[in-house]
């Protein structure tokens, strides 16, 4: 693993290894992180998919952010740098992916929808160590993990970030503080830049307006929360939307399907 600015504990560092040499197709790595934890930027010399029964991962990587709930998981090629950040406590389970292996999978970083199947073979796996305990059983787990990650859907929960520093100060402002309805001419006095300015730069660096760029951080934040448990009004209200009619059409235009289909899928 390579590394640059903070990241995790040399322990973790040390015991990462291990799976990361593996000579198994893939393996499995279980470990559990506060709230607020951020890794730093870190690339891993296998593929990984990462994963979280507990909590939320928010993930840098390819110039965009990745929200990944336990609903989803983020499918990250090998040596690709990327960091992490945990909201909420997170218990993660990650695998990590040999060469011969990764290259029946597409190389591109994507958020993938977890079936219960996937879920389940997941933390088998992760139960197996990085050798492999029981060989026959961990040569199943692993093909079936393969054909679900093929089968997998492939979800736009990708955040295109921008580089400018005063754009990437109000995005992240907007990121920590989605319900937050300041104005693009708000913002521009935090920003140090005339509105028109901001303006130009959410669509040269992201491709989407200040409006646009909001509202589809504000529906992945929703799909996490629906994912959670929480309700489609409430939901609606804290994406800033006036109804729920509002907010359900713009859903169902974004992710292509409805609020009510996505709650309660954590289990």
């Amino acid at each position: 693993m390579t590394t640059s600015g903070q990241f995790l504990s040399a322990e973790r560092q040390a015991r990462l290894t291990s799976y990361e040499t593996s000579r198994r197709v893939v393996v499995g790595y279980a470990a559990d992180f506060e709230d607020g934890l951020v890794t730093g930027t870190h690339a891993h010399p296998k593929a990984q998919l990462l994963y979280a029964v507990r909590g939320t991962m928010r993930i840098e990587a390819t110039g965009s952010v990745f929200t990944v709930p336990p609903t989803t998981a983020l499918f990250i090629p090998a040596d690709l740098p990327h960091s992490v950040r945990m909201r909420g406590a997170v218990s993660q389970r990650q695998l990590f992916i040999g060469p011969s292996f990764d290259g029946l999978v597409s190389e591109a970083v994507r958020v993938i929808s977890v079936s219960p199947l996937l879920r389940e073979v997941v933390v088998a796996l992760c139960a197996e160590g990085a050798d492999w305990l029981r060989p026959d059983r961990a040569g199943y787990l692993a093909a079936i993990t393969l054909d679900e990650i093929q089968r997998a859907t492939v979800l736009p929960f990708d955040l295109p970030l921008p580089g400018d520093p005063r754009l990437r100060r109000v995005t992240s402002a907007i990121l920590a503080s989605l319900n937050d309805r300041r104005t693009l001419t708000d913002w521009s006095m935090d920003a140090g830049a005339s509105e028109r300015t901001l303006g130009r730069l959410f669509v040269r660096e992201t491709g989407l307006t200040f409006a646009q760029w909001r509202q589809q951080a504000r529906l992945i934040d929703a799909y996490v929360s629906l994912s959670m448990g929480a309700k489609p009004a409430a939901t609606a209200s804290a994406a800033g939307y006036a109804s729920p009619p509002a907010f359900g059409a713009a859903f169902r235009a974004f992710f292509g399907c409805t609020p009510g289909a996505v709650g309660g899928r954590v289990g």
